[in-house]
């Protein structure tokens, strides 16, 4: 199946201090690699953005480029072909870096007025008004030294052991300005680029999509990239240093053939020719799931580049190492990210998360159950080491908050696991398949909303309030289980806490793992309000039980008091329409039932065991219900309807 070409064009070098220990999924996107700048990025200028481009449709992209990776500096051709989405359409605006000088805006083979009138924005007046449908285009001539801040954008350095040249991008999110004029809202996907970059001789260019053209003109050599799918402004990149280039084909399920490219440091190629040999599997096993990979019919290729982590520029994934877990997240982004790409940088979990969890099944997959059990309790202890945060990302002005891992990448990723866990494999997995291949998103944008929809119609399933606690509110959940065994019945009362107020109680099944006697089996607790009480079968005697010791769930502190005596108190049903039951273990002295803004509707001092209530005669609408016993005191939250 794989079938290695010998080692093709030049050598060497670029980029800095590669430590494998940073090789992290996160993308190095920690605070150290972000500037001031792109952490308190301006919305307004975000927002204004998405009005003054909002009124065009970019077709195609002629990005002739200019550079030299032992300087900082850049000179630009962009040919912009544009069609109108609205009538008497004049003014052409691009986002555009204040510090990079026009040089000369041209329409129609003529001048044309052109200004930069600050927030970082290219405004050009066309000589003659256009209407909706219209396609035209400009060109613009420009230079200037890039803004090389925010998570890279445009970056000089050097690699390797006697420090040869290198330079790279990395746009995302808000870095495409940086460096050449551009639509860097998550609105429009480019149809169609050309990417040719002149350099030194000595150098060669990884770029996006298929190599047609590679010529060495005296001094400098010219590489032509062609890109025939759709993409967002932040998947256009460029990497140029002395590159040892190999490639091998792969053969997906489908019957495609794809050819895998790898530009690396002549330094790294001995360990970089055997790590890489996983991209094989990894393709196979994505195509099996999710359909073909998205580019075959260009490439995909992996390019070095002097940043601890990796950026899944299409298809051409720029990596600062090659473990395992690196190559998995970056290709898997190819589906989730670049086919479909988060519609709002509020939804970036949309890419991140979904890469960081796809990576898991890689690891479920192609590692041992002792690497996978591993790998998800250490994310479990990083997610629950605080006891805030939302997988949502409320505040895209703060950079370091999009990119945060706990949240975005690991939270993200554990909701999905949970999710799988909730619904079952087969509706979680056709789910994933038709959201990644509808028609309407495939190439195109999406957002959390979409994705909502794709598992309910897979999975049949309401899923508002999963989402609402687990993609919107923030925390975890922490169990307390009460068990006791009698004979073959094992009595159970599982109570719930939460880390943050903005959910009050987790809907969730819970796995209870109990063992002895050789066997062992786990029982699946739908728990719908805390204290639940449950009576269970079990066939053997019990030595141990434990909530959820292979992380299905996100959840932390939690507790198992065992052949203890079992004080409990139940309350059913919840939501009523008339009655509650009231059931304890020991004696109740004291039942208050209040309406939640505080008024006392019920008092009494009855002693019990068991009693029914009586809510005919309140209003519908929430109360509190507060049982008092001789062993413990509840408080249920009880909706009549």
């Amino acid at each position: 199946m794989k079938k290695w070409s010998t080692i093709v064009f030049c050598c060497l070098i670029v980029l800095c201090n590669e430590v494998l220990a940073q090789e992290m999924i996160c993308k190095g996107h920690c605070s150290h690699h972000i500037s001031a700048e792109q952490l308190m990025y301006s919305f307004r200028d975000e927002a204004n953005s998405r009005a003054l481009t909002g009124d065009y449709d970019v077709k195609y992209h002629r990005l002739e480029w200019q550079v030299d990776p032992s300087l900082l500096y850049i000179n630009g051709t962009v040919t912009t072909y544009f069609e109108a989405k609205k009538d008497d359409f004049t003014d052409l605006f691009f986002d555009f870096s204040d510090s990079l000088d026009i040089i000369s805006v041209s329409y129609h083979g003529a001048p044309v007025a052109a200004s930069q009138p600050g927030d970082n924005f290219l405004e050009i007046n066309l000589p003659a008004a256009i209407n909706t449908g219209d396609l035209d285009s400009v060109t613009i001539v420009y230079e200037g030294r890039p803004n090389s801040g925010g998570l890279g954008n445009f970056k000089v350095g050097v690699h390797g052991p006697t420090g040869e040249p290198v330079l790279w991008t990395l746009s995302q999110p808000y870095g495409s300005r940086e460096w050449w004029p551009c639509k860097q809202n998550l609105n429009d996907k480019i149809d169609s680029i050309d990417v040719i970059v002149t350099t030194p001789s000595l150098y060669s260019t990884g770029s996006n999509g298929l190599l047609i053209r590679d010529e060495i003109i005296g001094a400098n050599r010219i590489m032509h990239w062609r890109h025939r799918y759709k993409i967002p402004a932040y998947l256009i990149a460029i990497a140029v240093a002395e590159y040892t280039t190999y490639y091998h084909t792969v053969d997906l399920p489908s019957g495609d053939t794809v050819m895998v490219m790898n530009m690396i440091y002549e330094e790294k190629l001995t360990p970089w020719l055997e790590r890489t040999q996983v991209t094989e599997d990894y393709l196979v096993y994505y195509s099996e799931l999710f359909g073909p990979y998205p580019f075959h019919k260009e490439k995909y290729g992996h390019v070095n580049f002097s940043w601890g982590g990796g950026m899944e520029h299409q298809t051409m994934s720029f990596m600062g190492g090659a473990s395992k877990v690196l190559i998995a997240h970056e290709l898997v982004h190819h589906w989730f990210g670049n086919k479909v790409t988060c519609g709002s940088w509020h939804d970036l979990w949309l890419n991140e998360g979904f890469a960081t969890y796809l990576t898991e099944l890689t690891i479920e997959k192609f590692e041992s159950e002792e690497d996978w059990q591993t790998h998800k309790e250490n994310y479990n202890t990083s997610v629950t080491s605080l006891g805030n945060g939302s997988v949502y990302i409320p505040d895209t002005t703060n950079v370091g908050r999009m990119f945060n891992f706990r949240l975005t990448y690991q939270k993200g990723s554990i909701l999905l696991r949970m999710l799988r866990w909730k619904i079952g494999d087969e509706a979680f997995f056709q789910g994933m398949y038709n959201y990644v291949n509808d028609p309407a998103l495939s190439f195109g944008y999406a957002l959390s909303e979409d994705y909502i929809a794709h598992m309910e119609a897979a999975s049949g399933e309401d899923l508002t309030e999963f989402f609402d606690d687990w993609l919107y509110g923030e925390g975890y959940p922490a169990y307390t289980a009460d068990a006791f065994q009698d004979g073959g019945e094992l009595r159970v009362y599982l109570y719930q806490g939460t880390s943050h107020p903005s959910v009050d109680f987790y809907e969730m099944p819970v796995p209870l793992y109990c063992a002895g006697d050789g066997q062992d089996t786990t029982y699946r607790l739908d728990h719908t309000f805390t204290g639940q009480y449950y009576e269970l079968e079990v066939p053997f005697k019990i030595d141990s039980i434990a909530i959820d010791p292979t992380y299905y769930l996100l959840s932390g502190n939690n507790q198992v008091n065992f052949n203890q005596k079992v004080n409990f108190i139940e309350l059913y049903p919840n939501p009523t329409t008339d009655i509650i039951n009231l059931n304890s273990s020991d004696m109740v002295t004291e039942v208050l039932i209040y309406t939640v803004d505080g008024r006392l509707v019920y008092n009494s001092n009855e002693e019990f065991i068991s009693k029914t209530i009586s809510m005919e005669n309140f209003a519908v609408g929430a109360y509190l219900v507060k049982v008092t016993s001789q062993a413990r005191e509840e408080v249920f939250r009880v909706v009549k309807q």
